[in-house]
Order: structure tokens, then C-alpha cells, then sequence
């Protein structure tokens, strides 16, 4: 199902967990993970504008190409991260 504008959209978070060193003959810690949930609303846009100072060097080495879209994606998530 999509979401539309203004709709509130549930983003389940998955629990952390624990990696324990046991000895031999020791019990295990035993966890009860829990799921969470996050609740977010649709009411904004999210826009990263950049300027490529060169772009031919950019088409010259697509390693560039790639430098400046995980650089916008990363402001991006990092946006997102902040609002949960």
C-alpha cells in the first residue's frame, strides 16, 4: 500500500542485540528482543543541492560521479536519522 501526503507511516525498528563470549560449561545470557516503532509523518520534501565545479572531470572519472551522489545521500539519511 502507498502512503499519500500527510499520511503517518509506521517504520519498524529492529532490536538491537547482544553477541556474549561464554566459556565452556558457563549458561548463556538469554535476550528478549523487542521490536519498535517509529511513527513518521509525510509532510515534508527532502532536497540536497550540490554544484559540481567541473563537470567533465566528473564525466572523466565516474568514480566522482559516484563521490557526489553518496555524498548527497548520506546528508540525506543523516536527515532522516535526526527526525526519529
Amino acid at each position: 500500500m502507498l502512503a499519500n501526503a500527510g499520511d503517518t507511516v509506521n517504520i519498524p525498528i529492529p532490536p538491537t542485540m547482544l553477541a556474549n563470549n561464554i566459556l565452556e560449561g558457563y549458561a548463556v545470557q538469554t535476550q528478549n528482543p523487542v521490536w519498535e516503532n517509529a511513527q513518521i509523518v509525510l509532510n515534508t520534501h527532502v532536497e540536497a543541492t550540490f554544484q559540481i565545479p567541473d563537470v567533465t572531470r566528473c564525466w572523466r572519472f565516474p568514480t566522482s560521479q559516484d563521490l557526489h551522489a553518496a555524498v548527497g545521500g548520506r546528508y540525506r539519511a543523516e536527515d532522516r536519522e535526526a527526525t526519529f
